[in-house]
């Protein structure tokens, strides 16, 4: 078939093509992609339906949620067979098998043409451990889109360096650009947003400032001990953003996502743009229909000079300046789900190829509909021939021919610079580059925090996700992404006792003198090993018995104030004043409830370091949810208890603090209702806003969520106060949304935000012993129905709920790999599948390991010996014989 040049191929018929002719008859497969991409891939799918008679579908979720989406999915339901990802997320999916090794199909694939591919789009954008997961679809090149028609009347040459870019930027902003008489238009218009690009676009500024020795120095991490490359270059770079930031229309909008920038650039209203290709092609596409045509220019992405590098090498420069361009998220691919039937395997296969195509994929990329970037060396190296019919695609959809010999120029540039920088490609690379960043960045750039709070923060934030995944794994990945070979780590991989009686038999050729010595040596370390074993199943029972016990009896009173007292407080006063008042109650032991009251917690966070509601905003909350909780309950103010942490738990005696600290899933787990305080309010000493989206963030607020969710097995009675009032806090069932809420040693902690000065504890210990109890409960009434939903909530993710270790971060010692729930959560599964509601007593899984929770003494067994199956429900049952304080 014989097709224009100008018009889409959609009926050529490709020696590709030719080979997949109805071959894949009413085999059914569901691809989730993103909504970008939806309408164009839709298209694609009918066309290679009908080719081969397959019946490929499309579903589609936003940016926001792609990654999690695609996780969940993988790690769940598994509802799709192929999946559009980021190569840079590879690793994450990869290595766990969940990603069918495509490797055999791309090399038995003459018409694929893979070599035509650049290079660095096929390593970083398709493979894991030199296996093909990936065919790669789209580069993502990153580029700068300028008027240039405003720089030649200012006298301004295009910018070569970021300090060039911003003096264009800053010269521009706040002047009238787009002719409607007002100076309030904009120097600089890019993706700001922590749920959009704009983690990518931070990157890129930085990456010209930290990386300079080529390719295989890597961006992120010291490639010997993977800490973040977070020094002063980097807070270099993130001086120049934070500057791009104040030219931008983040001063007036905040954070901005790629779609916003380009509108607000089509409507003149900004100087300067960059983005990706795919973001470009949509501006050049509408040049003509908004009056740009004959003034834009693109260009690659500005560097550094080198003599503002402190020195540093600049091994690569061009003009004095060192570029470092950034090949952003690895590109965008086709994958295959290792779990999907072979027929349905090879179909998605066959479906990723037919979009790859070298005979009909130029015309895609030029495509603005797509947002593909080009990726492949046919696809650009004839986009100065005017005959060629990359050329004339492009063209058709609006490009002009100087714009076209310059994106020619910047591809290469890009794929093929020595000091090209790959994006991060490790296991969780997004929670590294995006969620570990981009929320410090955001305060930073509004005011909120200065740079080094802004750094310790990050790096913090960073220290938590390798914590997750392991830090000699996760360097070696990195390593491998650079083309470096891997450490060896010097991890003990448990062999000794092997090694000893190798070394027994191997030592009877010398003699049956270095036998018996060997021999004797062996069974030494034998016995040592045997004991340190015994000892350690030894401490992991106490542990867990310890754990179970602790859901059982408070570790120190729960201690409540009438609700009566609490709305002529005026604001919030400490344990010690209202004790001193005779406004608190004391109920020491399960047994002391007495039926005829109603208890409400108040969950919130502190708004300042030293005082939890300096201004009395969570007080009046509180108070306006008591009336509604009053008048929903049915109950009068007078049968109404409060449990408050700053009342409720002592604030001076430290030992007896702690006890209450470890009490607190407990305590949360036994009242009727659970309200989490949450109206927006700024924290008096960072200045960040704490609102309902913080709230769910912080690790003592989930674990105390956690604890009465598990208890009650359900959202009723679970409650948001905030400016509104009252409101359910899952009105929406177990959504994805509430579900993070597992994640309790994922949140966020102000004592790793405040650096653990002085070396003092991370909390994280403080909640393991009460959160494997949490977890014993869970698990021990898994197959109830109230139950089932929190127990399978947890079960997908095991290791990141409960890790076996953390990164302990201060200024004294820097990130220290701390163990935290070692091997308690299996040792405590073991103990219920093993013996579950027979006996207190246990035997446990021989998996030794250390922890971060305490000893102590073993429980005492019960004169019946028997757990019931889930502790009993006593949250209405207060005070019986028990008087004020």
């Amino acid at each position: 078939v014989v097709v224009s040049a100008t018009g889409p191929p959609d009926d050529l018929i490709t020696p590709l093509r030719l080979a997949m002719k109805d071959k894949h008859r009413d085999v059914q497969a569901r691809l989730l992609v993103h909504n970008f991409f939806s309408e164009f891939f839709r298209h694609k799918a009918a066309l290679f339906n009908n080719l081969t008679g397959a019946r490929v579908s499309i579903a589609d979720t936003t940016l926001a949620k792609w990654y999690n989406d695609v996780r969940d999915d993988l790690l769940g339901a598994g509802m799709f067979h192929g999946y559009i990802l980021h190569g840079a997320w590879i690793p994450t999916f990869a290595s766990r098998g969940l990603l069918l090794d495509l490797t055999p199909k791309v090399s038995e694939d003459p018409n694929l043409n893979w070599l035509d591919i650049f290079n660095v789009a096929r390593n970083n954008g398709a493979l894991f451990r030199q296996r093909v997961y990936v065919l790669p679809l789209d580069g993502d090149v990153i580029m700068m889109t300028y008027r240039a028609n405003l720089l030649e009347a200012a006298g301004m040459a295009p910018p070569e360096t970021w300090d060039e870019f911003l003096h264009i930027a800053e010269t521009f902003h706040g002047t009238d650009l787009d002719g409607d008489g007002q100076n309030n238009d904009y120097g600089t218009c890019f993706s700001s947003s922590d749920s959009d690009i704009g983690h990518t676009m931070f990157w890129a500024v930085v990456a010209p400032y930290v990386q300079t020795g080529g390719t295989a120095e890597g961006l992120f991490f010291d490639t010997q001990t993977f800490k973040p490359k977070m020094g002063e270059a980097f807070k270099a770079g993130m001086a120049m953003y934070k500057r791009l930031i104040a030219a931008s229309p983040f001063v007036d909008y905040g954070p901005l996502e790629w779609s916003a920038a380009v509108q607000l650039f089509l409507e003149k209203r900004c100087a300067l743009f960059f983005s990706f290709v795919g973001s470009t092609k949509a501006i050049i596409s509408a040049q003509r229909d908004v009056g740009l045509n004959n003034t834009l220019q693109v260009s690659p992405l500005p560097g550094v000079a080198c003599g503002e590098l402190g020195g540093k090498k600049c091994a690569h420069r061009g003009g004095g300046v060192n570029h470092a361009p950034l090949y952003a998220t690895g590109g965008t691919g086709g994958s295959v789900s290792a779990r999907a039937s072979q027929d349905v395997q090879e179909c998605v296969y066959d479906f990723w190829a037919f979009m790859s195509d070298p005979e009909t994929s130029w015309y895609d990329v030029a495509n603005p509909a797509s947002l593909f970037d080009p990726l492949r060396i046919s696809q650009v190296s004839s986009l100065s021939d005017p005959d060629a019919r990359e050329f004339s695609a492009f063209k058709s959809f609006g490009w002009e021919p100087k714009q076209l010999s310059v994106l020619y120029q910047n591809v290469q540039f890009f794929f093929t610079h020595p000091n090209g920088v790959l994006d991060l490609a490790v296991i969780g690379a997004k929670e590294y580059t995006n969620d570990a960043v981009m929320p410090p960045l955001l305060n930073y750039v509004s005011g909120k925090a200065d740079i080094e709070e802004t750094v310790n923060m990050m790096e913090a934030r960073v220290a938590l996700v390798t914590e997750k995944y392991g830090l000699h794994s996760q360097l070696n990945l990195y390593r491998e992404s650079l083309g470096l070979p891997t450490l060896d780590t010097g991890i003990d991989d448990g062999n000794h006792i092997s090694l000893d009686f190798f070394l027994i038999l191997l030592g009877s050729v010398f003699g049956s003198a270095i036998l018996m010595v060997l021999f004797l040596l062996g069974l030494s370390s034998h016995i040592r090993a045997q004991r340190l074993a015994k000892a350690a199943r030894s401490l992991i029972e106490r542990q867990c018995q310890d754990a179970y016990e602790r859901v059982w009896e408070f570790q120190a009173p729960m201690v409540l104030m009438q609700a009566t007292a609490f709305l002529e407080l005026q604001g919030l006063i400490p344990h010690e004043e209202a004790r001193d008042r005779g406004l608190l109650k004391f109920v020491d032991t399960v047994t002391d409830y007495d039926s005829d009251v109603y208890t409400v917690f108040f969950s919130h966070q502190w708004l300042a370091w030293s005082s939890p509601d300096p201004k009395k905003i969570h007080y009046k909350a509180m108070c306006k949810a008591l009336a509604a909780v009053s008048t929903q309950a049915n109950r009068p103010m007078h049968e109404i208890y409060v449990w408050c942490d700053i009342f409720s738990i002592p604030q001076r005696c430290r030992a007896v603090q702690q006890l209450a600290i470890r009490s607190l899933p407990s305590l949360a787990s036994s009242t009727d209702c659970f309200v989490a305080v949450a109206p927006d309010a700024w924290h008096a000493d960072t200045g960040v806003l704490c609102d309902r989206s913080s709230y769910h963030r912080r690790c003592w607020c989930r674990a105390e969520i956690v604890s009465h969710w598990a208890r009650r097995g359900t959202t009723a009675g679970m409650w948001h106060a905030t400016q509104e009032g009252l409101t359910p806090m899952a009105p929406d069932g177990l959504t994805d949304a509430f579900l993070e809420n597992v994640d309790v040693m994922g949140g966020l902690l102000s004592c790793c935000a405040r650096g653990h000065e002085n070396g003092i504890p991370c909390d994280r210990e403080e909640l393991v012993l009460p959160m494997l109890g949490v977890y014993g409960e869970i698990y021990a009434n898994r197959n109830m129905p109230n139950i089932e939903p929190v127990h399978g909530a947890m079960e997908s993710r095991l290791d990141s709920i409960f890790p076996p270790s953390f990164v302990y971060y201060s200024a004294c010692t820097g990130p220290v790999l701390e163990p935290l729930f070692g091997d308690l959560i299996y040792a405590m599964r073991d103990r219920l599948n093993g013996y579950g509601k027979k006996s207190r007593m246990s035997i446990f899984s021989s998996r030794p390991g250390s922890t971060k929770a305490g000893g102590g003494p073993a429980a005492q067994q019960d004169q019946s010996g028997v757990v019931p199956a889930f502790l009993p429900d006593v949250s209405g049952q207060l005070f019986a014989g028990t008087s004020p304080a």
